[in-house]
C-alpha cells in the first residue's frame, strides 16, 4: 500500500465509524419516548462493540498488508489530519488514528502518535435564554425546546416547583439560563444539563426527567456540582447524547463540573478512543517527570490478576495471570468475558469503569525490577519485552481506590460503620440490577474519596439470574453429616446465603452492625425474589439523584 492508500484506509475507516456511532445517539430520544429501555441499553452495548470492531479490523489490516518501515508515517498523518482540519470531530479522528497505530505496531508506532489539539476552539452546542419577563416563562420555553414527542403530565406544576427551588437555593437573581441543546440519555432517565446565570457568577443546574405511559415528568433538580458529578460518575454506565460538536459538549460539561476529568467525561459520553488517549497522555506526562516506578498495588495480591500502579497516577493496571491456580477455576477468556459483561451492564454507581488497552507499550525503566520479572514470568502470553519496552498484549486500566479492608484499619469507628453500611447497600443495589459479585470479600471493594463503596474485582461476577440460591441442609443428628448420602452436590453458581456472613467480615462490632442492618442478605428469599424479577425481564433504574420534584409538593 502507498502512503495515500494507507491514509485513505484510515479516513474511510473513521468516516464509517462516525456514521454508525451517530445512529445510536440520534435515535436515543425515540427509544426514551417509546420506553424502549432494553433497546436503549443495547444501543450502548452496540456502540462499544463498534469501537472495538473498527479499531481491531483496521489494526489487523495494517499489520498484514503493509511493511511498517516502508511507509512515510509523517506523510500519512498529514493527509489524515488535513481531512479533518475544519471538522468538529478532529480530536476524535486523531484518537482513532492513534489507537490503531498503538494497537497495530506497539512501541514502533509511538513516534507517530499525533498530539491531541486544544479543545478551546470548539463551539459549545448550547441554547441561551435571557430572563426577560419571569423565570417561569424562560424555564418553560427551555424545557419545551427539547421537543420531546410525549407531553408532560404536570408541566405547569412541575415547572413552578423548579422555579421555587431555584429561587430558594440560588443566592443571586437569575438573569438567564444556558442549556446543552440536547438531552443526555441513560436507562430510564433524560437529563437537561446547564447553567444558571446570576448577577456575578454562574450556577450549575441539571433537570432529571422520566417518561411513563401517562407521559413525561420531571423528577429531580440538581443545583450543585457534586450532585451532578455523581450522575457522570466513573462507576455509572455511559450516556447517549446527540452532539454536533462532541468536544464542545465536553467543554460545556466542564464549565458545569470544573473538577471532573476531561478524559472521564469523554468516556462517559461514549468517546472511548479519545478518552483513553487523553488518559494515556496524562499518565505519560506524569510518569516522565517522576522518579517513581510501577510497583504492586496496595492490598492483598489477587490470584487471577497482577495489579500494579505508578505512584504518579491515580489508576491501577491489571493483567491476567498466565497460570491461574486453584481454588480459582477460570481462564483468561472467561475473565475477559466477565469484564465485558460489567462494561455493558448498568453499573448503578457500584462498579468501577475499566478500559481495555491492547498492545500498550510502556518503557521498561518505569518498572520496579521485581514487578517486571513477575509480569514477564507470570503472564508470558500477555506481557513481553522488546527494545526497552514492556508490551502488554492486553491490559485493563481502572481508577485506583483504597481497598475496603485497608480503609477499615486506619479510620475511626464511626467512619468504619458508615462505609460498612454502604457496603451492604452496594451489594443490594447490584442485586437490583442483576449482578452477583461472586467474591464478596471486602478486599474486592474500594472506597472512593466521597466514602462510597465501589466493587472492582470482576473475575467471578455472574448475572444474579444465573445463580441458584439454596438453604443448607441441617443434619437430623450429629453423625448424619458424615454419611455419604447426606452430602449435597454443589454445582457452579450454587449460593448458600446463610454462609455469606462468615466470608464478609470477621467477628466483631462491624459484623454485628452489618447483620443488624442487612439480615435479608443472608436469606434465600431475598435473592430468589430478585432472581425471579430479572428472569421476567423486568427493568429497574435506581436514581443517581434525589427525586425532589413531585406535583404533590
Amino acid at each position: 500500500m502507498t502512503n495515500p492508500e494507507v491514509a485513505d484506509a484510515l479516513i474511510n475507516g473513521f468516516n464509517n465509524f462516525r456514521i454508525q456511532f451517530n445512529t445510536f445517539s440520534h435515535s436515543a430520544n425515540i427509544r426514551f419516548e417509546k420506553m424502549q429501555w432494553h433497546e436503549q441499553r443495547r444501543a450502548i452495548q452496540q456502540r462499544m462493540e463498534l469501537h472495538e470492531f473498527a479499531i481491531d479490523s483496521l489494526a489487523k489490516m495494517l499489520q498484514t498488508q503493509i511493511d511498517f518501515g516502508k511507509i512515510d508515517w509523517d506523510a500519512v498523518s498529514r493527509i489524515f489530519v488535513t481531512s479533518y482540519l475544519d471538522d468538529s470531530w478532529l480530536p476524535m479522528a486523531i484518537s482513532f488514528h492513534n489507537a490503531i497505530i498503538r494497537q497495530a505496531f506497539a512501541y514502533k508506532g509511538l513516534q507517530h502518535i499525533i498530539s491531541i489539539p486544544s479543545f478551546s476552539e470548539f463551539k459549545q452546542p448550547v441554547s441561551i435564554y435571557q430572563v426577560t419577563n419571569n423565570l417561569y416563562d424562560t424555564l418553560a420555553k427551555a424545557l419545551k425546546n427539547f421537543e420531546l414527542k410525549v407531553g408532560f403530565i404536570h408541566f405547569e406544576r412541575e415547572t413552578q416547583l423548579l422555579v421555587k427551588k431555584i429561587e430558594t437555593d440560588v443566592s443571586e437573581k437569575v438573569l438567564g439560563l444556558v442549556f446543552h441543546k440536547n438531552l443526555f440519555f441513560r436507562n430510564k432517565q433524560a437529563y437537561a444539563v446547564g447553567k444558571i446565570q446570576g448577577a456575578t457568577r454562574a450556577f450549575p443546574i441539571t433537570i432529571a426527567m422520566q417518561v411513563s405511559e401517562a407521559g413525561a415528568s420531571i423528577k429531580g433538580l440538581l443545583l450543585d456540582e457534586e450532585s451532578i458529578k455523581n450522575i457522570f460518575s466513573f462507576s455509572r454506565s455511559y450516556f447517549l447524547v446527540n452532539s454536533e460538536s462532541p468536544c464542545g459538549t465536553v467543554n460545556f460539561l466542564l464549565s458545569v463540573m470544573p473538577s471532573k476529568p476531561r478524559a472521564q467525561l469523554l468516556i462517559n459520553l461514549g468517546y472511548q478512543d479519545l478518552g483513553k488517549e487523553l488518559l494515556l497522555q496524562n499518565m505519560y506526562r506524569k510518569m516522565q517527570s517522576s522518579d517513581a516506578k510501577f510497583t504492586h498495588a496496595p492490598g492483598i495480591a489477587g490470584m487471577v490478576m497482577f495489579v500494579f500502579y505508578h505512584p504518579a497516577s491515580n489508576y491501577v493496571f491489571k493483567v491476567v495471570r498466565g497460570n491461574i491456580k486453584p481454588p480459582k477455576n477460570t481462564t483468561e477468556k472467561e475473565v475477559f468475558q466477565k469484564y465485558r459483561f460489567v462494561a455493558e451492564h448498568d453499573r448503578v454507581g457500584r462498579l468501577a469503569d475499566v478500559q481495555n488497552f491492547k498492545n500498550l507499550a510502556l518503557p521498561e525503566k518505569w518498572f520496579d525490577t521485581q514487578l517486571k520479572n513477575e509480569l514477564l514470568a507470570g503472564a508470558p502470553a500477555s506481557v513481553g519485552l522488546e527494545s526497552g519496552y514492556l508490551i502488554f498484549r492486553t491490559v485493563f486500566i481502572e481508577r485506583k481506590l483504597e481497598p475496603l479492608n485497608l480503609y477499615l484499619q486506619h479510620h475511626s469507628d464511626q467512619e468504619n460503620k458508615e462505609v460498612i453500611l454502604d457496603y451492604g447497600k452496594a451489594i443490594k443495589e447490584m442485586a437490583y440490577t442483576n449482578i452477583f459479585p461472586g467474591d464478596l470479600l471486602i478486599k474486592n471493594f474500594g472506597v472512593t474519596t466521597n466514602k462510597k463503596i465501589v466493587f472492582y474485582d470482576y473475575d467471578e461476577v455472574v448475572p444474579l439470574s444465573d445463580c441458584t440460591f439454596r438453604v443448607l441442609r441441617k443434619p437430623r443428628y450429629d453423625e448424619e453429616e458424615y454419611f455419604a448420602e447426606y452430602q449435597d452436590v454443589v454445582l457452579e453458581n450454587d449460593i448458600f446465603p446463610e454462609e455469606l456472613l462468615k466470608f464478609l467480615l470477621p467477628e466483631g462490632p462491624l459484623r454485628d452492625t452489618f447483620l443488624e442492618n442487612y439480615p435479608e442478605l443472608f436469606s434465600v428469599d431475598f435473592w430468589n425474589e430478585w432472581k425471579e424479577f430479572h428472569l421476567k425481564g423486568a427493568f429497574i433504574d435506581l436514581h443517581p439523584y434525589n427525586a425532589n420534584i413531585t406535583p404533590d409538593d
